[in-house]
């Protein structure tokens, strides 16, 4: 059984609550008259920020007990569920992320939607590939290891699936869009139990965080 460390396991929560209030702090501000150089570059000092802040538990498990991340990224993703059954679960598993994800921007206010899509039409075709690799690879591996991989381990097992969701849905902010998140969040929890690895809700995560971004800069 893998069971982080209660350092980590502290310093998760420490993290989820600092997200958490200051997303209630945060005005979100517009993006009108910003100059596509500059706002690339505060958008992604602000995402390696982000990044840098959550891998403190991660390094904190790595000094502490190697094998936990080692055990939870290297374990075969099909090795527990025969292929029908495994391949019908992903396509389940993209239903589900496409209805949240639509959710989701149904819930969001008109002119936070407006002031994000206005951020990425202003940047350039290199600048959004460099912010997409953060957003859909970087962000979802730090938190997958996080919230899958440090709390969902960490909680009583009872109550680690909504618990791991909740916090991950708190981490995102006081809002409207905490419902859709949780529910993905239950989504992510279950695939790793399921799988008994990190990868295929890497994956997914990181689809979720795409579709988003691709449904944002359409509107």
């Amino acid at each position: 059984m893998i069971r982080p460390t209660r350092l980590s396991f502290f310093l998760t929560l420490l993290i989820t609550a600092t997200f958490t209030y200051l997303h209630v702090l945060s005005d979100g501000g517009s993006f009108e008259g910003a100059q596509p150089k500059a706002l690339f570059i505060s958008m992604l000092v602000s995402s390696l920020a982000s990044l840098a802040v959550m891998s403190l538990p991660i390094l904190s498990e790595v000094l502490r007990r190697r094998d936990t991340l080692h055990r939870l990224l290297s374990a075969d993703v099909f090795r527990t569920v025969p292929r029908g059954r495994a391949l019908l679960s992903i396509i389940l598993a993209f239903v589900v992320i496409f209805s949240a994800a639509m959710m989701l921007l149904s819930i969001l206010p008109a002119d936070a939607e407006q002031d994000i899509a206005q951020a990425l039409r202003l940047l350039s075709l290199p600048q959004k590939a460099v912010l997409s690799i953060c957003i859909c690879v970087l962000t979802p591996l730090v938190e997958e290891i996080l919230f899958r991989g440090i709390l969902l381990h960490s909680f009583p097992q009872r109550i680690a699936i909504p618990a791991s969701a909740f916090c991950f849905a708190l981490a995102h902010g006081l809002s409207g869009i905490d419902f859709p998140l949780f529910l993905i969040g239950i989504l992510l929890a279950l695939e790793v139990r399921r799988t008994g690895t990190l990868w295929s809700a890497v994956a997914l995560h990181g689809a979720f965080n795409l579709l988003n971004l691709l449904l944002v800069e359409s509107l």
